[in-house]
């Protein structure tokens, strides 16, 4: 669940919010971000971003209904 996500002040391309990872509970700082590709990634981290992990977000292109499912 992403939340909080507002523009990064130092750098207006990323937005900067929190993250909660739904195995744990836990909630992390989350940094996202649109590259020249246009495929999103989101950064979640404990204090600085240096400790974190980057994924990269592709948006779906399937159909969406009873049988839409995702891979693992």
């Amino acid at each position: 669940m992403l939340r909080d996500f507002v523009p990064d002040p130092d750098q207006p391309d990323r937005w900067n919010g929190s993250i909660l990872d739904p195995n744990t509970n836990h909630v992390y700082q989350a940094r996202m971000w649109v590259n020249q590709s246009g495929q999103l990634k989101l950064r979640g981290y404990l204090g600085i971003p240096m400790f974190g992990q980057t994924q990269t977000w592709l948006p779906y292109s399937g159909h969406i209904g009873p049988n839409c499912k995702m891979s693992t």
